[in-house]
């Protein structure tokens, strides 16, 4: 009776169970998610994100970008950048999906934006009437080149991992 109370101690005193293989193992794919997920911005674009209360009359918006001036880091430092020196980047008409009731928010990707450069951005209303309003800079910093290689690697690697640790807790929770 005494050994097989010792063979009970022994069997749970084993290396972590395979229930936490497997939840490490999504953890790290929800990671891998995750960077996947944010690797359209991460790899050469600036998001520019704007939020409406309400839209009365409203089109749709254009988006405008300019070289910063050298050490900007942040929208005040955009201030003097005159208006033709901004150029549109959104092909179209951003169409307007708010209404008088309640506004939206918005998205868009400046993909040509050039790795580790600052711009500043200003976002135009435009009216079904045609009138056009430009509202105050917005600062962006395009990603370095060091942060691009990251998430290329960081982003299969952790879905590697992830399933690695799954598979070895399917097995008995055996290490890799």
């Amino acid at each position: 009776m005494m050994e097989q109370n010792l063979d009970a101690v022994d069997k749970s005193s084993k290396p972590p169970s395979q229930r936490l293989f497997i939840l490490i193992g999504i953890l790290w794919i929800v990671l891998g998610a995750v960077i996947f997920w944010q690797l359209p911005t991460a790899v050469g674009s600036i998001r520019v994100t704007w939020e409406t209360e309400t839209e009365q009359d409203n089109a749709g918006f254009n988006v405008y970008r300019a070289e910063a001036p050298a050490g900007a880091t942040s929208a005040d430092d955009c201030a003097d950048t005159q208006a033709e020196e901004y150029t549109q980047v959104n092909d179209q008409l951003i169409g307007s999906t708010g209404n008088t009731v309640e506004g939206d928010s918005y998205v868009f990707d400046d993909l040509s934006a050039e790795t580790d450069k600052r711009y500043c951005y200003q976002l135009e209303d435009v009216e079904l009437s045609g009138r056009v309003e430009r509202h105050p800079p917005i600062f962006g910093r395009a990603p370095r080149q060091f942060d691009r290689i990251l998430y290329l690697v960081l982003a299969p690697l952790s879905l590697i991992v992830g399933t690695g640790l799954i598979i070895s807790g399917f097995k008995g929770g055996r290490s890799l």
